[in-house]
């Protein structure tokens, strides 16, 4: 049975989903809209709107350290149980959507229930609050620097691995769409530190403002009904097709594509309503795949098979 260490649980409600989208589009120079709201109509659809927090979040220590993260930013971290690895346990970061928060993160992929079944630390970091007070992430929208979340994150990783066994050699970081974004942000950023990642629903970055120092494993997931992040892109926006193609072929050097078997994913399409692509031949120790989700609109509930599916994605060979 796996560990829940939440070292603090003093999390934000998500808020209305009437707010201007255009907040969230100046915020991180999409065109996408805010998460939260749509994240809780989908979670209402799929009788799942009065989940709550886990059952057992709970503070691990009778003296609890200070919050990792920071008393303004504390993180939900889950590790497994048992003895961890010679080298630790490989790090997976799940970064959540603007306006969202690592409770509703939880709620949407959890992949912290699983952390037994898959043999990571799971952390949920929390977003920096902007000048209205929703938490979002720096993802995409500086042209001469990084911007704060990338060292910020990285510093994170550090201190997790300072507290519980850690390989940070495997470190891989996931999010939902502006959370997606900065999780591709960070593999073309400090492509020295992570090993692989995720953007589901997420704007991706245009190839010339993305150099990684090495190749780092790539999945991109996105819903075709999805009308905050447009699946075949925009003006600011490679298109999910266009990104994972040019992640696959430039970055990665892969030389073959093939389609995979339909799988069932989700709880909100029919059966099998993901178009899994994959690349072969790629740069060593490094994969890439496409999910396309047909029926799927932006804000995605998950069956435990989307969690096992992409955990193999991440660390295939």
């Amino acid at each position: 049975m796996r560990t829940l260490l939440a070292l603090c649980l003093c999390l934000a409600a998500c808020d209305d989903a009437g707010a201007d989208a255009a907040a969230a589009d100046a915020r991180v120079a999409t065109d996408a809209a805010p998460d939260a709201g749509l994240a809780d109509a989908a979670f209402a659809d799929a009788g799942l709107a009065d989940a709550g927090p886990p059952a057992d979040a709970a503070v691990a220590d009778a003296a609890p350290l200070p919050p990792l993260g920071g008393p303004d930013r504390p993180a939900l971290v889950f590790a497994p149980a048992g003895e961890p690895p010679a080298a630790g346990w490989p790090l997976l970061f799940l970064l959540h959507g603007f306006r969202a928060n690592p409770e509703l993160m939880h709620r949407q992929f959890p992949f912290g229930e699983h952390v037994d079944d898959h043999g990571w630390i799971v952390v949920l970091p929390h977003g920096a609050r902007d000048e209205s007070g929703f938490p979002y992430w720096q993802a995409h929208e500086r042209v001469d620097d990084v911007g704060e979340d990338v060292p910020y994150l990285l510093d994170l990783a550090d201190q997790v691995a300072a507290r519980y066994p850690t390989d940070l050699d495997h470190f891989y970081v996931a999010g939902h769409s502006n959370g997606g974004a900065m999780a591709q942000s960070l593999a073309c950023y400090a492509a020295d530190r992570i090993r692989g990642f995720i953007n589901i629903s997420g704007v991706n970055i245009t190839p010339e403002r993305c150099a990684p120092s090495r190749p780092v494993t790539a999945l991109h997931i996105s819903g075709t009904l999805d009308d905050s992040v447009r699946y075949e892109g925009s003006a600011t926006n490679p298109g999910v097709d266009a990104s994972a193609t040019w992640w696959a072929e430039t970055v990665l050097g892969c030389v073959e594509a093939t389609d995979a078997e339909p799988a069932d994913l989700t709880l909100q399409a029919p059966d099998a309503e993901t178009a899994i692509r994959r690349w072969s031949g790629c740069a060593p120790g490094t994969h890439a795949e496409r999910w396309r989700m047909d029926g799927v609109r932006h804000a995605i509930i998950v069956q435990p098979a989307f969690l096992d599916a992409a955990h193999a994605a991440l660390v295939a060979p």
